[in-house]
């Protein structure tokens, strides 16, 4: 590709980002300013002009194209394709305006809307999603609001949007702000600025006003859409191999030819090599967690990213990239699909020889569309596709290393490491230690990656391609939070979620960078031996030192240091009994959270309507809950729990057992709230109790079992927890019964005490019995009744004072009436709540 071509290329690839951005700034109050398409062509004029030259941009072709993206005949004769002289700017015009028909999947099929354009919102996407589940109704559907992106901006709320004022200007006002900030000086970084600026306004948006259920952002829709026009120009204007040369119109409007494939990676093995941990809790654990989280994250953003440089194609072609997973759109010819195979084999090797195969990237790539596989009946189906391939892939992983005959290759390697080195790692215990450390490469970048993303210093991190030091290098890039003198990043990630800071538009990447830090009064810096007051030291196992100290020559930072520093596991298992006046388990819960049925939501939750723009609203929308809303909540009110990982569609937390379990009925309220109360769109989860030194590695392992029990249940939408499985619905009436316990055990004056707690599980296996068919359970409710009228009824001058105690427990015997069935099936969960929450209280 000559240079006037690359400029003609990148012209088209910011067409179809910019075409349809005057649909939302013709919307401010009180300006016509034209129809959208003449608004657009302004809007290059006025701000991308400055651009042209440094970022090697054709501006008038520009303005052409965001101007002419319409074939419909009713349109102005100015803003068609078809009225344009023939030639080659018309075939460039038809390439964006297929696109932009493309991403809209359909126009015109639904109903149309009765509501005038400027107050028009965006539906919840959620509230589309219907696999079977429950009733969808449309008119209960619920809209997003007018605002920012912003973590408690998201939730949407009830009513057609009929009585809702005008509100873009403030949005509009704050675009404009931004763009007169950005100062990018090569076309990746305006790409890079536009995109972040388009999805902080833009999200909230709707596409098409015109429709009357409207749940496609007109984010989502320009992403799309620059995606499918950079795939057709370099299907139609590539080498003699990547289609013509001359770009024929009729070849450009052809729907039947197959110019797109589907490229798809899934990481597998992601909770294992997180929690490779060799030894015991060691020391720097939190951090080097988070760190591997982190960088499985970059992993997979960095091989999309490799495959995208090395296909010359923009980041709007990744599609979706998160939890593990991406997709991109690639357009299908020769040359790609060589180059694809040739990239694909250098990220296998790399995975391969570097994590000793206990990870695998999966790529697929088999799958191809034509323009009319973008319409929403068809898109569905090459979805399911392209998810048999990724299953296809995953059995044959490690095919090229296969081939080459290459196995073993990489043990042999590690095992000349470990003779050179003569230990392993010492924190993971697996690979061999790098010369001059204690540590092997992976487990020493991912400590730089974990202490980086969590210094509030970072606002950024940059990626360089090549070997340059930095904090870490994977992938063939270069990663570092700090510029790198003399060289110029390729891509630039927002880590911070400061809004201002010196260069405004660089893409947002939302990750869960808050780890527990302590408040005024959590840690004693004046006692050596705290045994009074009600700070964390006073109630913690580990008793450490006052002060900094040595072992073996080794600088150990002790407690006055962790006033500035994150806390230990150890710390912040110490918070329950510190929140309870020094009662209760010093313990730590593991909880794993996961969306219900994630591949059925996916791939057919949309129905018919399922557009790749649809898609990308879909995936964007459900990952911004676990990686925008969920840590904005634990640094706002759990602030001792601490993420390992969120996003996509999971998380799991490490945190104080009582507040891990009040994050997980908030993450089941919410998410209830998010997603409008689709009943298709659930959550389920496992909480598994540990002890404070107990290895994390298994104990996340558990999680995941008590996790997989939770969806093992006819219903999921369950919790699994104190070794039982409840419905969310079904946990509200526990937690009265936990609280009303937990008061009478707190009262010196009630005889509830631990002994009749325990002989309350007693009667619930009992009950269980009854459930297997013994009938000699059956004696339960003559027990319970009988024990509560001797034990626990208080009366004075013959009225009962504990009713309301009596009247909780009454359901689990009722002797005249019918047991309540869910109370006695899931006494666990208030019974050892209310005794781990009391333990060492001396009742």
């Amino acid at each position: 590709m000559n240079e006037t071509e690359a400029t003609e290329y990148r012209t088209v690839i910011l067409a179809g980002l910019l075409h349809d951005i005057g649909k939302f700034l013709h919307r401010r109050r009180g300006r016509g300013g034209g129809k959208h398409p003449i608004v657009s062509r302004i809007f290059v004029e006025d701000h991308v002009r400055s651009l042209g030259t440094s970022c090697q941009l054709d501006i008038e072709l520009l303005k052409v194209l965001v101007q002419r993206h319409h074939e419909f005949a009713k349109m102005d004769s100015e803003l068609l394709v078809q009225r344009m002289p023939e030639g080659r700017e018309r075939a460039l015009a038809y390439i964006v305006s297929s696109a932009d028909s493309a991403s809209s999947g359909e126009r015109g099929k639904d109903d149309r809307s009765l509501i005038y354009f400027k107050k028009a919102r965006l539906n919840s996407i959620l509230s589309r999603i219907s696999i079977g589940k429950g009733d969808t109704d449309k008119s209960k559907w619920k809209y997003h609001e007018m605002n920012f992106l912003a973590p408690d901006k998201t939730f949407p709320v009830e009513g057609d949007g009929r009585s809702v004022p005008i509100a873009y200007d403030p949005l509009i006002e704050g675009f404009y702000e931004q763009i007169g900030k950005l100062k990018p000086d090569n076309f990746d970084r305006l790409l890079s600025g536009y995109l972040s600026l388009l999805r902080e306004f833009l999200w909230c948006v709707p596409s098409d006003t015109q429709q009357q259920y409207r749940e496609i952002s007109l984010f989502d829709h320009l992403s799309t859409t620059s995606a499918i026009a950079a795939c057709l120009y370099r299907f139609h204007c590539g080498p003699q191999d990547e289609g013509t040369t001359n770009l024929d119109e009729n070849d450009v409007k052809n729907i039947k030819t197959e110019k797109f494939r589907l490229v798809a990676g899934d990481l597998s093995g992601i909770q294992n090599f997180i929690f490779e941990i060799g030894s015991t809790n060691p020391k720097k654990l939190s951090t080097v967690l988070r760190g591997r989280s982190y960088y499985l994250s970059l992993l997979t953003e960095l091989a999309a990213l490799k495959i995208l440089r090395r296909l010359d194609l923009p980041i709007t072609c990744r599609i979706m990239n998160a939890a593990g997973r991406f997709v991109l759109l690639v357009p299908n010819t020769d040359t790609v699909i060589k180059e694809l195979a040739n990239v694909v084999k250098e990220i296998e090797n790399f995975i391969y020889d570097r994590f000793l195969a206990k990870l695998a990237l999966n790529i697929a790539w088999d799958v191809t569309l034509t323009m009319n596989d973008f319409k929403p009946e068809k898109f569905g189906l090459k979805y399911r596709e392209m998810g048999q391939a990724v299953e296809n892939a995953k059995r044959r992983r490690f095919g090229n290393v296969i081939s080459e005959g290459r196995i073993g290759e990489a043990m042999t390697a590690a095992w000349e490491g470990f003779k050179a080195n003569e230990k392993s790692c010492e924190f993971c215990r697996v690979y061999p230690r790098q010369t001059g450390d204690e540590r092997c490469g992976i487990c020493r970048d991912a400590e730089r990656l974990g202490k980086g993303l969590v210094n509030p210093h970072n606002k950024y991190l940059h990626i360089y391609e090549g070997s340059h030091g930095g904090d870490a290098e994977l992938l063939g890039f270069t990663l570092s939070f700090q510029k790198i003198k003399g060289l110029d990043w390729i891509h630039m990630d927002k880590i911070s979620d400061d809004k201002g800071g010196e260069s405004p538009g660089h893409f947002q990447r939302y990750l869960a960078r808050y780890l527990p830090k302590s408040e005024d009064g959590d840690i004693d810096t004046v006692r050596e031996a705290p045994k009074d007051g009600n700070s964390l030291c006073r109630y913690c196992g580990d008793r450490c030192s006052l002060h900094n100290s040595q072992e073996n020559g080794v600088f150990i930072p002790r407690r006055k240091d962790l006033v500035r520093n994150q806390l230990s596991f150890q710390c912040i298992s110490a918070f329950t009994k510190k929140a309870n006046g020094g009662k209760g388990a010093d313990h730590l819960a593991v909880l794993n959270v996961d969306l219900d049925d994630t591949g059925v939501v996916f791939s057919q939750g949309l129905g018919g309507k399922f557009s790749i723009s649809r898609y990308a609203t879909l995936s964007r929308t459900i990952n911004y809950f676990f990686t925008g809303w969920l840590p904005h909540i634990i640094k706002q009110e759990y602030r001792m729990c601490y993420t390992v990982f969120a996003g996509g569609d999971d998380l799991l937390v490490i945190g104080p057992w009582e507040q891990t379990l009040e994050l997980a009925f908030t993450i089941a309220k919410k998410f209830k709230e998010f997603t409008g109360d689709n009943p298709n769109l659930t959550l389920s989860a496992g909480i598994n109790l540990i002890r404070p030194k107990s290895p994390i590695g298994p104990a996340a392992a558990r999680a995941e079992d008590l996790l997989q029990r939770s969806k093992r249940d006819p219903a999921k939408n369950s919790l699994t927890v104190f070794g039982t499985t409840v419905g969310w619905a079904a946990t509200e009436k526990l937690r009265q019964l936990k609280n009303v316990l937990n008061d009478e055990y707190r009262n010196d004056k009630s005889k509830v005490e631990a002994a009749f707690l325990y002989r309350l599980l007693k009667y619930h296996e009992l009950y269980r019995q009854t459930k297997q068919g013994d009938i000699r359970g059956w004696k339960f409710k003559a027990a319970l009744s009988r024990d509560i009228e001797r034990n626990i009824i208080r009366k004075s001058n013959g009225q009962i004072i504990n009713k309301k105690l009596i009247d909780q427990l009454k359901p689990l015997y009722a002797v005249n009436d019918k047991v309540d069935e869910h109370l006695m099936n899931n006494l666990k969960i208030p019974v050892f709540w209310t005794l781990y929450k009391n333990r060492g209280g001396g009742r």
